[in-house]
């Protein structure tokens, strides 16, 4: 008797592990969309609950023992929140973000995950078929953290784009009040 065995040998892409002061907020994320966060932010959130869906990320099996839950709208500029889960219930709100949906895409490896592993941000270092590098801030970081693999081409949908990045001045400071 013969026994054929393939060993696929499969790995995450490289992460970069961020602590929270490293990282930008839902509050600075918010500013980009509004100048009177009082006013629009509850009124994000309450449309959120009212009308709250669960994106579809690359792994097919959610089930209820996640400890994470990411819900977003179906709308073109939306708000995505990731809620702490417990036995299938949400516990506590962990962060929120906007998200614009948009016709840009590219097929992309993913090179390197730049994470907050407490406010579950991420950017990702993409590399387009062509060599482009690419970062992006990944909006189903959630839902896909533990599904992607290193040499792996994924369809990336981008809610922006930066035509060019160039150096700042070093006496150049950009303040947030």
């Amino acid at each position: 008797m013969t026994i054929n065995y393939q060993y696929k040998n499969v790995q995450a892409p490289t992460k970069t592990t961020l602590s929270d002061e490293q990282t930008a907020g839902h509050a600075d994320h918010w500013r980009i969309l509004t100048d009177d966060m009082s006013q629009d932010v509850p009124e994000w959130l309450q449309q959120m609950i009212e009308h709250a869906a669960i994106p579809k990320g690359l792994n097919s099996n959610v089930s209820a023992s996640d400890s994470c839950l990411l819900l977003s709208e179906d709308q073109p500029c939306h708000i995505n929140q990731v809620l702490a889960m417990k036995e299938g219930r949400p516990e506590r709100f962990i962060n929120a973000y906007p998200c614009v949906d948009s016709p840009y895409g590219l097929n992309c490896k993913i090179e390197r995950i730049i994470a907050n592993d407490n406010s579950h941000d991420a950017v990702l270092r993409l590399r387009s078929g062509d060599g482009s590098i690419i970062y992006a801030f990944d909006q189903l970081y959630t839902a896909n953290r533990h599904q992607y693999q290193q040499g792996t081409s994924y369809f990336i949908n981008f809610s922006a784009w930066a035509h060019e990045i160039s150096i700042s001045e070093q006496n150049e400071v950009i303040k947030v009040e």
